[in-house]
């Protein structure tokens, strides 16, 4: 019986073959692969832009109107948030005012009295207004039952307000974009600070950002103000745009 087996050029000619096809299988899974880590990554950028834009345009939206001031190049904004809001009536007609105001939160209830750093403003106009006619309410009474308070007023109100509102704050907010830190970094940090000035407790909002753009828009007499947002966001070589437009309270 005579026996075969392989010779050595078939053996050389399956040893190619087999190199070819694992090569290109290799190839072929390689590319697949970093075609999923990168739509991956695309993925976590698009989920960090809907983050971004939602908490900004949240905070912008509840702010007291006329609060903003734009600095840095457009690089960063700084607003007051509203505390609590509600309406106010004045009980006298010649000084000192007693000014009477209700807060509609119902956790104001349970408060007893408003925090050490708490004012009041009413009908600000600028971001002026809210530095320079503010109305101290630090640690005044709140009644539990009806959540009125009352304080008195040494001076005229600068303006009232049509619908008799008014808003309380404490600190302002400030978000900025901050540029790399050094030149082996590709992108910058959003960062949220509060109060605006306290930039050592400051807390990183997103990373791989490009840029981050504000603009402000007065009100007109056909449209409303508006805040309009640019931010960029990056990914090694590629950047993506995200653009939106945030109409912010006016009537004060």
């Amino acid at each position: 019986m005579k026996q075969r087996g392989f010779t050595l050029v078939e053996m050389i000619l399956t040893v190619v073959i087999l190199g070819i096809l694992m090569v290109g299988s290799a190839g072929f899974l390689r590319s697949g692969t970093e075609g999923f880590v990168q739509s991956v990554e695309r993925q976590k950028l698009h989920t960090q832009a809907q983050f971004i834009l939602e908490k900004i345009s949240r905070e912008i939206r509840h702010a007291i109107p006329n609060s903003f001031t734009i600095s840095d190049a457009g690089h960063c904004i700084e607003f007051y948030p509203i505390k609590y809001s509600g309406f106010y009536h004045l009980e006298d007609d010649t000084l000192p005012y007693s000014l009477s105001f209700f807060s509609g939160q119902s956790s104001v209830k349970t408060l007893g009295r408003y925090g050490a750093n708490d004012f009041m403003v009413i009908n600000p106009t600028s971001a002026g207004d809210i530095a320079t006619n503010q109305i101290d309410i630090a640690n005044v009474a709140i009644d539990s039952n009806d959540s009125i308070s009352q304080v008195m007023l040494t001076t005229p109100l600068t303006s009232e307000s049509v619908s008799a509102r008014h808003y309380i704050a404490d600190f302002p907010v400030k978000y900025c974009y901050l540029a790399p830190s050094s030149a082996q970094a590709d992108f910058g940090t959003i960062v949220r600070r509060s109060p605006a000035s306290d930039s050592v407790n400051q807390v990183t909002v997103a990373d791989s950002v490009e840029e981050l753009v504000f603009q402000y828009h007065s009100a007109t007499l056909v449209s409303g103000s508006v805040i309009h947002l640019a931010l960029s966001l990056g990914y090694n070589t590629e950047v993506a745009i995200y653009e939106q437009d945030i109409q912010v309270l006016n009537v004060p």
